[in-house]
């Protein structure tokens, strides 16, 4: 399985910073590129209340989007004799 790379926020100054999941999966410590403050890696087994937040609005605009998507009129077919190949003005050109 690939490895993948998160955006995390420094706890310290909050500037943020790419890290692996292995990295958090080995509970690794990692220092800020801004601070140089060591930042500890571990799992968080329980989200935050803004993290749930984040996750129920991502849902419901992921199904607003597929209601969007299902509920839209066909498009209907372009016209054959219409197209820019059958039309007659644009042979000479």
């Amino acid at each position: 399985m690939k490895d993948l790379e998160i955006e995390i926020h420094c706890p310290h100054c909050d500037s943020g910073m790419n890290v692996m999941l292995s990295q958090i999966a080995r509970e690794e410590t990692v220092h800020c590129h801004s601070c140089k403050k060591p930042i500890h890696m571990k799992p968080d087994p329980k989200p935050s209340q803004e993290e749930k937040i984040r996750v129920i609005k991502s849902l419901e605009d992921i199904n607003l989007s597929m209601k969007k998507i299902t509920d839209a009129p066909a498009k209907p077919e372009p016209d054959r004799d219409n197209s820019i190949g059958n039309n007659k003005s644009h042979q000479n050109l």
